[in-house]
C-alpha cells in the first residue's frame, strides 16, 4: 500500500481520544458532566475504529478493484458514492479539500517521478512523416465544441477542404477533464495529464514550470512564439498559465482591440466572430518568419439560441436542412468558425506564405452545451461512453497527401506528433506518443480512470469490460486489463504528483 502523508488524518481521532483523557483524568465533575466527556472520549474512539476498519476493509490488489486507491483518489465520484456511503464521501470529500491546502513536494515523490520517466526513455525512430513540416509556419487552433457533425461540404466547406486535403484522424478522442477547455489547451501544449484530483490545473499550477511544452520546442528552434484568444485574459488564469507555456505574448481580447458592441451585448452569452480573431492573429503572427501561433476559437461555444446574436443569418439559412432547432443554431456558430478558415486561406494565399504554413485544428471537446434531445438525436450520447469524446483532429498543408488515419489518437499524442512533423526533438516526459511512430500505444484514457483500445473498452465506473474485438480468448482479454490498468495507474499516479511537486522546477 502507497503510503500518503494525508492518511495521517486517521489517526486525529486517536488523538484526540487520548488528549481528552489526559486533559480531564484529574479534573473533579459532577456525575452528568462525567458522562458527557466519557461520551465524547468514547466517540473518538469509535471514529478512530471505523477509520481502521475501512483500511482494513480496502484490500490491496489491481486499483481498478481497490476501494483504498478510490477513497484516496476519488477518481469516480459516483462509484466512491456507492461503494462508502453518503457520511464517508463527505467525510473524504472534506479531507481531500483540505489536503489540497496543506500538500507539499516530498523528496519520496520527486523519486517516484525520475524513477518512472527513467523507464520510458524515449527511443525515437524516424518515419516517413519525420520532418515533413520542417521550417514551415503553424498555426494550431483550438476548436471550440467543434463536432465531426458541423463538418459539411456545403455547410462549412472551409472545414471539410481541411479535412478531405489533409492529415484527417477519425479516431481521435479529447476527454473532458475538470475545465473542458482549459484542460484541452493544457494536454495539447504539454502531453501531461492536466490535474483531475487536485483542482484546476489553469488556477492551481499556473506559474508552474513547463520546459517541454510545444511553444518552448518551437522558440528554441527561433520561431516568433504567441497564444491568442478573443476574450479576457484573467479567465482561466491564461495570462499566467500560457506565459508558464512557453509563448512570448498571450493576445486576448483587449491586446488584439476586438472591441464588441456595447448596446445589448450579454458577455458570456455574445461572442466575438473567429473570423475578426483570425485576422488580427494573421496580423501579429506575419511580422516574423518563421511564427507559431497558438489559437483558442470561441465561436462555437454555447449557448446555441435565439438569444445569442449573431447567429439568426445562417440559422435562416440552414432552416432548409429540418434538423432541431438548437442544433441548427450549433451549425450556424460553426459556421463562424468556418468563415475563419476561410479568411486564413485567403489572407495567407494573399501573403504569399500559404505554401509555407500548416493549420492544425483540434476539437476541445464534445459540444456537451447542446440541449439533452439534439445531443441523443444526433448521437453525441449513443453507443459507449467514451464514443462521445470521438471530436475532429485535422493537419493541413499545400503539399501533403490527403490521409485518412484511422489509428486511435488522444489528445496526449497530439505535442509528440507535431513535433515529429516539424523535426524538432522528443522527450521522455510526454505521456502520449507519435501517431505514425510503430510504437504508438492505441489508447484514449479518461477522467475517471476508464480506457479504451481499439479491442476492449474498461469502464471504471463499473468495473466491466467489454470486448470490442471478439476473437480475443478471455485469457487475452484479462491480459490486457492487467497491462493497462497498470498503465494507467501510473499515468494518474505519475501525472498528478508532476503536478502538485512543481517537478520541473525542483529538477531545474
Amino acid at each position: 500500500m502507497e503510503f500518503d502523508v494525508k492518511m495521517l488524518a486517521i489517526f486525529v481521532p486517536l488523538v484526540l481520544y487520548l488528549i481528552s483523557l489526559f486533559v480531564f483524568r484529574n479534573f473533579k465533575q459532577e456525575p452528568i458532566a462525567k458522562k458527557k466527556t466519557s461520551a465524547f472520549q468514547l466517540l473518538f474512539l469509535i471514529a478512530f475504529t471505523l477509520q481502521i476498519l475501512t483500511m482494513v476493509t480496502f484490500a490491496e490488489g489491481d486499483w481498478s478493484q481497490n476501494d483504498f486507491y478510490l477513497y484516496r483518489t476519488f477518481y469516480s465520484r459516483v462509484r466512491a458514492m456507492e461503494r462508502f456511503g453518503v457520511n464517508k464521501y463527505v467525510e473524504r470529500d472534506v479531507q481531500i479539500f483540505l489536503g489540497q491546502l496543506l500538500r507539499s513536494s516530498s523528496q519520496d515523490d520527486i523519486n517516484m517521478i525520475d524513477s518512472y520517466l527513467n523507464t520510458k526513455e524515449v527511443n525515437r525512430t524516424e518515419n516517413s512523416y519525420t520532418g515533413l513540416f520542417e521550417g514551415k509556419n503553424l498555426i494550431y487552433i483550438l476548436a471550440e465544441s467543434l463536432d465531426e457533425l458541423a463538418i459539411d461540404p456545403e455547410i462549412t466547406p472551409n472545414l471539410y477542404r481541411l479535412k478531405t486535403e489533409g492529415l484527417y484522424f477519425n479516431n481521435y478522442y479529447s476527454p473532458v477533464y475538470n475545465a473542458s477547455t482549459a484542460d484541452s489547451e493544457f494536454v495539447l501544449n504539454t502531453s501531461l495529464f492536466p490535474s483531475i484530483d487536485y483542482g484546476v490545473a489553469a488556477y492551481n499550477y499556473g506559474n508552474s514550470t513547463y520546459p517541454y511544452t510545444i511553444a518552448n520546442a518551437f522558440q528554441k528552434e527561433n520561431y516568433f512564439t504567441n497564444s491568442f484568444h478573443s476574450f479576457h485574459s484573467f479567465f482561466y488564469n491564461r495570462e499566467n498559465m500560457h506565459t508558464s507555456l512557453g509563448y512570448s505574448t498571450f493576445y486576448d481580447i483587449e491586446k488584439l482591440n476586438l472591441n464588441y458592441d456595447t448596446e445589448g451585448w450579454q458577455e458570456g452569452v455574445d461572442w466575438i466572430d473567429d473570423i475578426n480573431l483570425m485576422r488580427n492573429m494573421l496580423n501579429v503572427s506575419s511580422q516574423k518568419d518563421p511564427f507559431f501561433s497558438f489559437v483558442i476559437t470561441v465561436s462555437g461555444h454555447l449557448p446555441y439560441n435565439a438569444g445569442r446574436r449573431g447567429l439568426m443569418e445562417y440559422f435562416n439559412q440552414l432552416k432548409e436542412y429540418e434538423y432541431l432547432e438548437p442544433y441548427t443554431f450549433y451549425l450556424s456558430a460553426q459556421k463562424k468558425l468556418d468563415d475563419s478558415i476561410g479568411l486564413l486561406f485567403e489572407e495567407l494565399e494573399a501573403k504569399g506564405i500559404l505554401d509555407d504554413t500548416v493549420i492544425v485544428i483540434a476539437s476541445d471537446h464534445y459540444p456537451y452545451g447542446m440541449d439533452t434531445e439534439s445531443l441523443k438525436t444526433y448521437g453525441f450520447e449513443s453507443g459507449y461512453d467514451f464514443e462521445k469524446y470521438r471530436v475532429p483532429l485535422l493537419i493541413w498543408s499545400n503539399d501533403i497527401e490527403a490521409q485518412e488515419v484511422n489509428t486511435i489518437v488522444s489528445s496526449l499524442d497530439v505535442v509528440p506528433t507535431l513535433l515529429n512533423l516539424f523535426g524538432l526533438d522528443q522527450n521522455n516526459v510526454y505521456f502520449g506518443s507519435d501517431v505514425f511512430d510503430e510504437n504508438h500505444k492505441e489508447i484514449v484514457v479518461l477522467k475517471d480512470r476508464s480506457w479504451a483500445t481499439p479491442s476492449i473498452y474498461y469502464d471504471s465506473k463499473s468495473n466491466t469490460v467489454i470486448k470490442m474485438d471478439e476473437s480475443l480468448s478471455q485469457e487475452m482479454v484479462d491480459e490486457q486489463v492487467k497491462l493497462n490498468n497498470a498503465y494507467v495507474y501510473d499515468l494518474f499516479n505519475v501525472g498528478q504528483k508532476i503536478l502538485t511537486t512543481d517537478y520541473f522546477r525542483v529538477r531545474e
